[in-house]
């Protein structure tokens, strides 16, 4: 029987500069696919990422 490793991902806290520029990263590429997100739904998609990594 093989063993696999299972890989962990390290969770660190992200300053509110990191954040608005991931936040701006998202809506950017949604627009260049041509998707027009408000921002509001890009913050709710964002938590819900992170609440996905947490566990």
């Amino acid at each position: 029987m093989k063993k696999i490793s299972k890989n962990t991902v390290f969770i660190t806290p992200v300053r509110p500069t990191e954040r608005k520029f991931i936040l701006d990263s998202m809506i950017a590429s949604f627009r260049i696919e041509g998707i027009f997100i408000p921002e509001a739904k890009v913050q709710a998609i964002y938590a819900r990422v992170n609440e996905k990594l947490k566990k």
